[in-house]
């Protein structure tokens, strides 16, 4: 029996997808680099992430050239044909540290981490319309 992962049975024309688990870093953080990608083509995707200055760029880097690697295996497509269609984090777990505070009183200090998806599609060929002349029958 052929499992599909989240990604592959949510939509038919991803053509490449990639998850990345336990990364060290809150979704909120990572969701400040997925904003700035989200809906790009791939090459002007690499090169904003190359230059951006969150550390968590290097990782969602990694993630959008592993989906293009196998949609290159599995589709024979090339970056310039392909388009990010979804890219989201998710919450992966929570470690509660405890913290001394002061008169024998404790805080709670959340260490979030987090999941990336990423699922490319195919870049759909832009088709320039022609505005026809109307002429009147004058």
């Amino acid at each position: 029996m052929n499992k599909k992962t989240n990604i592959e049975s949510h939509n038919d024309e991803i053509v490449g997808f990639c998850t990345v688990k336990s990364i060290s870093v809150s979704p909120q953080k990572i969701n400040l680099v997925l904003d700035s990608v989200r809906g790009r083509k791939v090459t002007d995707a690499i090169s904003t992430l190359l230059f951006h200055p969150k550390r968590s760029a290097f990782v969602v880097l990694n993630a959008v050239k592993n989906a293009v690697s196998m949609a290159k295996q599995k589709k024979g497509l090339f970056e310039s044909d392909l388009q990010i269609h979804s890219i989201y984090s998710g919450l992966q777990r929570i470690i509660k540290q405890v913290i001394p505070h002061a008169r024998g009183k404790r805080g709670v200090r959340k260490r979030r981490s987090s999941h990336i998806f990423v699922g490319l599609k195919k870049l759909e060929p832009q088709v320039k319309k022609i505005k026809k002349e109307v002429s009147n029958g004058k």
